[in-house]
């Protein structure tokens, strides 16, 4: 069976990034889950999103200079997302870009990739 991992990063300016996740996962055998491959649904995207993330067997993060948008909960939607990975105990591989990072990427960052913590 493929495991399922789910991609999530911002959306804006990340294409690249994540259709080279998408191979990447291909490649070894994996099932991409993006958000941009889902259909039109009636459930809320943010919804859609968790629950996408709850269907799969890898969370996969790709933190860039910008943390992106911020929900209703007050964190990040990719955050959020982390959350419901930890929450399921599905694990979390992250990947940071080596460029400047805004307030909300470096602690998002932090929080992913804590060296003497882990994940927290």
């Amino acid at each position: 069976m493929q495991p399922r991992v789910f991609v999530s990063s911002v959306m804006n300016n990340f294409g690249e990034f994540r259709e080279a996740s998408r191979k990447g996962i291909s490649a070894v055998g994996g099932f991409p889950v993006l958000v941009e491959d889902f259909p039109s649904l009636t459930t809320s995207s943010r919804n859609a999103c968790l629950d996408g993330v709850a269907s799969c067997d890898v969370y996969l993060a790709i933190i860039g200079e910008r943390g992106g948008w911020t929900a209703p909960s007050g964190k990040l939607v990719v955050e959020e997302e982390f959350e419901e990975a930890v929450k399921r105990g599905i694990p979390v591989v992250a990947f940071v870009q080596q460029t400047t990072l805004d307030d909300d990427a470096k602690r998002l960052s932090q929080r992913l990739s804590d060296y003497v913590k882990g994940l927290s």
